[in-house]
């Protein structure tokens, strides 16, 4: 009976080692392919393929969700929008618009976020829109002259319409 709790205890033992070596080995994974994505984007960035460094920045984010990140895929959105043609600008716009919430959403307290996507509002003409989320950036505290003047110009440009 003696020898079959030791056995038992040493097949526990065993299986709770095996579990941290493989827990350990699965992060050290991950955090290589993490790098392994931003250096990889930040690859593409430099050589001007901002679409390819784009859904590596989104893939490094599924991992870990940093500011860091995300302004550099907003800043590849930037270049890619500005080269992109007219016939596909559209789709760009799109996902630019959804990743700048995204970006909001996951940090609102993030000055950057809110000037972009109050910016792209404004340069959409959707006054509304801006208004909306730069007068929630102000609520969540950030309160620099920048979103006041563009939260200003919102409001204004909505009323005149």
């Amino acid at each position: 009976m003696k020898g079959m709790n030791l056995v038992i205890v040493i097949v526990l033992v065993a299986l709770c080692l095996l579990g941290w070596i493989s827990m350990t080995t699965q992060s050290v994974s991950q955090t290589n392919e993490y790098q392994t994505c931003i250096e990889q984007a930040d690859a593409w960035v430099a050589e001007g393929l901002y679409q390819r460094a784009i859904l590596n920045y989104r893939e490094a984010l599924e991992t870990e969700a940093t500011a860091e990140i995300y302004n550099k895929a907003i800043n590849a959105y930037k270049a890619r929008i500005a080269e992109v043609k007219e016939d596909v600008l559209e789709d760009t716009l799109g996902d630019y618009e959804d990743f700048l919430l995204e970006a909001v959403a996951a940090f609102p307290a993030e000055e950057s976020f809110a000037k972009d996507l109050g910016q792209f509002y404004l340069d959409a003409e959707d006054y509304v829109d801006a208004y909306v989320c730069l007068r929630a950036a102000v609520e969540n505290g950030i309160e620099s002259n920048a979103i006041m003047r563009m939260l200003t110009q919102a409001r204004y440009a909505w009323s005149y319409r």
